[in-house]
């Protein structure tokens, strides 16, 4: 049975944040048992872009804060790193500078390094199914502590992001373009998501809920404010919980199912305790696609009814080039100097419409995914 801790938070107010991160943790299973003092501890937050915790779409300066004065408090040492989905050069200082993430854990005492710029190790993946190397942030696998310190959103490769994924950025930039290549189904990227969970296994995990995202990131509307922080010693329970309050079966999403079937940690609500707010729940929450019935539908029929293809809204693209650097495809070009996606060699990982700083990337369906799902 694992424990998951539900708590409120309501805005990132630092006096309040640092209260409920602390409640969440004490009933999460607490990290007492977990420190040592003089003991290094890796903070790993999404810095996904350059767009701060209000966004929706990185985990707040505050939150990865709080946890940075706990550490410190027990006489351990805190790192906190990160390498976003940008691809280009200087990315990760740029995204640590512009949320404040850097200025604010440094002032606290921790250390703070992009993992594109810090040193890196070649590890064997012991039992990977697809992922079976990687090139990886050495802070990520010789620190004594990893805590994974994600942000509640939707992902339209992997449905739900969270704690497990988010350990896809101990990868620098040219390593996430690897894993996409050897990822290319939904099940397949899962199993490269587990591979790289089994060889850092983070020991703690802690949820940024205060803000988040729905849908495809697309409108403001998709940007949700739930109001709650999570905390866990299992990364795959929190996750499920995250699940299961927004409305969504947690083994509907591959990466957690695969995760509990490979023994990684509970995905089945059954197997889990949820202390705290027990009785919370995410409104206002959508999914990339509408509903997991309709979703497990559409994958019986044949591919080409099937179709979910990146398009660029072309008065939206301002030329910038950020889809082309994100892309692990090279399937992206501006012959008239607007993106224009070559849906040949796109592999459908979506990074174009995760990363396009002016969202002016969509997904167009088929007819069948159109009337399931909505959209183009």
């Amino acid at each position: 049975m694992s424990t998951v801790a539900v708590v409120k938070c309501a805005s990132y107010d630092e006096e309040e944040v640092d209260a409920a991160v602390a409640e969440a943790v004490e009933l999460g299973g607490g990290l007492e048992s977990l420190l040592a003092r003089g003991s290094t501890v890796l903070l790993k937050p999404n810095l996904l872009e350059v767009r701060d915790g209000e966004s929706g779409a990185t985990t707040d300066r505050r939150v990865v804060g709080a946890l940075v004065k706990m550490i410190r408090a027990r006489g351990a040492c805190a790192l906190v790193g990160d390498s976003p989905g940008l691809r280009h050069r200087g990315a990760g200082d740029t995204v640590l500078d512009v949320t404040g993430m850097r200025a604010h854990c440094e002032e606290l005492g921790a250390a703070v390094e992009s993992f594109e710029s810090a040193r890196l190790t070649d590890t064997s993946i012991a039992g990977g199914i697809v992922l079976k190397r990687a090139v990886v942030a050495a802070a990520a696998v010789e620190s004594d502590l990893v805590i994974s310190i994600p942000k509640l959103k939707t992902h339209s490769l992997t449905v739900m992001t969270g704690a497990v994924k988010n350990l896809y950025g101990v990868l620098p930039g040219g390593q996430k373009t690897l894993g996409h290549v050897l990822g290319r189904t939904h099940a397949e990227f899962a199993d490269v998501l587990c591979d790289l969970y089994s060889l850092v296994r983070p020991r703690f995990a802690v949820m940024d809920a205060v803000t988040g995202m729905s849908g495809t990131w697309r409108t403001q509307k998709d940007r949700i404010r739930p109001g709650l922080i999570l905390a866990s010693a299992d990364a795959v329970a929190l996750d499920a919980v995250a699940c299961e309050l927004a409305g969504l079966s947690p083994m509907d999403v591959p990466t957690l199912r695969q995760a509990h079937e490979r023994g990684l940690g509970v995905a089945d609500p059954a197997l889990i305790e949820v202390v705290g707010e027990t009785s919370a729940r995410i409104e206002d929450f959508t999914l990339p696609y509408r509903t997991s019935i309709a979703w497990r539908l559409l994958r019986l029929f044949a591919p080409a009814l099937q179709k979910e293809d990146p398009r660029v809204v072309p008065e939206l693209c301002d030329g910038c080039r950020a889809c082309e650097d994100a892309c692990p495809a090279h399937a992206i070009g501006y012959p008239d100097g607007r993106a224009q996606i070559d849906l040949e060699g796109c592999i459908r990982c979506f990074c174009c419409l995760e990363l396009c700083p002016r969202r002016a990337v969509e997904i167009e369906r088929g007819w069948l995914g159109k009337r399931l799902f909505g959209g183009r």
